[in-house]
């Protein structure tokens, strides 16, 4: 399972992170500690602390995971130690 760490600190950011996880053909998981939603799901990230560093899981091919990984490009943050 790879791991990505994204930011979604505005409401217009979280909208368009929403948008570009929909189109992806794999299942896309954020969590923030212990809870977690659906990435293609605006009202479940809406239930996450939005104010901190995101955790976006998820299993793709090496194709897919290159376009997630572009898609993703706007929203990702350093890995955290």
């Amino acid at each position: 399972m790879k791991t990505v760490f994204v930011r979604l600190d505005t409401l217009q950011k979280l909208k368009c992170f929403v948008e570009d996880c929909s189109v992806m053909p794999v299942e896309l998981e954020v969590a923030a500690g212990e809870h977690s939603a659906n990435a293609k799901s605006l009202l479940g990230l809406m239930t996450l602390p939005l104010s901190g560093p995101l955790e976006l899981r998820f299993q793709a091919d090496s194709v897919t995971q290159e376009k997630l990984m572009k898609k993703l490009e706007p929203y990702r943050i350093p890995t955290l130690p």
